[in-house]
């Protein structure tokens, strides 16, 4: 038998269609070949075989009945041949499906973890390689493909999709509340350590916020705020209360601050309940102030426009995760709102960085 009898599926599609009806014409015609082409390729399967397939003495030309026998065969290796073009198509997609996503700082939990994976088995040949905080500086550099920011954004090479508005709870150890005492409202805070996070594109808290009030911790005042005030103006003050020295700030990034709130160094204002999740569940955190939070972060999907064109599976993916992360994150606060007691009436939706 001579090399190569196998390797022409198009040969065998053609033989394949005139088993079910077709003439040799029309089966060249289907399967993009002239009929020249396609009866030159039958004779050389014919002769790699030793076995006539054709009868090229009827008009129209028919399937010899040693072609008719091996039909079913014919079929086997046809779908064989399908199959693994299709896989081949598969593995070249995922040598390039590689999905670099980026995450604000706390946003990594294990039912996120949990659902990345579930994510790449439904879509096999898909990676998603998960990392913290690079922004979107990092996504125009083409470092990562997608990232979740917490920071208000407009660019004309970006796709910008809210993902919804995640607030927190100033946190402390109970060894810092049992030695300083428990702060129930925020001019309580005098004499008390704020524990601060600096963060690229987010401002430093200088402002909490309860439903529609607003404490400025720089004088130490507090406003109330007009239906539609923007967060970042209160509209009147709400009371003079006599001056008092305004709290010790210690600021730093988001892990020394954790470490240090542990530690009873202070209290914590902004830090992602996600991120002290396991530190809540065992009481090394608690809540304080009664519902009073800083700024609430306004979540934003971001993918380069061009990649939502050209790349199907970051469009695919992108789609998925503006669908999964509003509920996630949702959960994730309100879960410690319900835990503390404290009422979601709190939050203003509106408040945003």
């Amino acid at each position: 038998m001579a090399k190569g009898v196998f390797s022409n599926a198009s040969v065998w599609r053609v033989l394949l269609l005139m088993g079910d009806g077709r003439s040799l014409t029309a089966a060249a015609q289907e399967t993009g070949q002239e009929l020249s082409s396609a009866s030159k390729a039958i004779s050389r399967l014919e002769e790699g075989l030793g076995v006539a397939l054709v009868d090229r003495h009827q008009r129209p030309v028919r399937l010899t009945r040693e072609a008719l026998r091996l039909l079913p065969h014919m079929r086997e290796l046809a779908a064989a041949q399908q199959a693994i073009a299709s896989e081949a198509r598969r593995m070249r997609r995922a040598a390039r499906a590689v999905i670099r996503v980026s995450l604000p700082p706390g946003s990594f939990n294990q039912n996120k973890v949990r659902a990345f994976r579930a994510y790449e088995t439904a879509h096999p040949g898909v990676r998603i390689e998960a990392m913290a905080d690079y922004g979107h500086e990092a996504l125009l550099r083409g470092e990562i493909d997608v990232a979740a920011v917490s920071y208000r954004l407009e660019h004309d090479e970006l796709a910008v999709f809210p993902l919804g508005v995640c607030a927190n709870l100033p946190l402390a150890s109970p060894e810092y509340l049992a030695r300083r005492g428990t702060p129930h409202e925020p001019e309580e805070l005098t004499g008390h350590t704020l524990l601060l996070v600096r963060r690229s594109h987010v401002p430093l808290c200088e402002t909490l916020y309860r439903a529609d009030e607003a404490f400025s911790l720089t004088q130490m005042r507090r406003f109330r705020l007009a239906a539609a005030s923007p967060a970042d103006r209160p509209v009147r003050l709400l009371e003079q209360i006599p001056v008092q020295t305004a709290p010790q700030c210690v600021i730093s990034s988001y892990s020394p601050t954790l470490m240090s709130a542990l530690q009873g160094q202070g209290i914590a204002v902004d830090l992602a309940l996600g991120m002290a999740a396991d530190r809540l569940k065992n009481g090394e955190l608690v809540a304080v102030l009664d519902g009073w939070h800083r700024q609430s972060w306004r979540k934003s999907l971001v993918v380069r426009r061009r990649d939502l064109q050209e790349k199907p599976w970051i469009r695919d993916f992108a789609g998925w995760y503006r669908n999964f992360d509003p509920a996630h994150s949702r959960r994730q606060w309100t879960r410690w709102y319900r835990h503390f007691g404290v009422g979601l009436s709190c939050v203003r939706p509106e408040l945003e960085c």
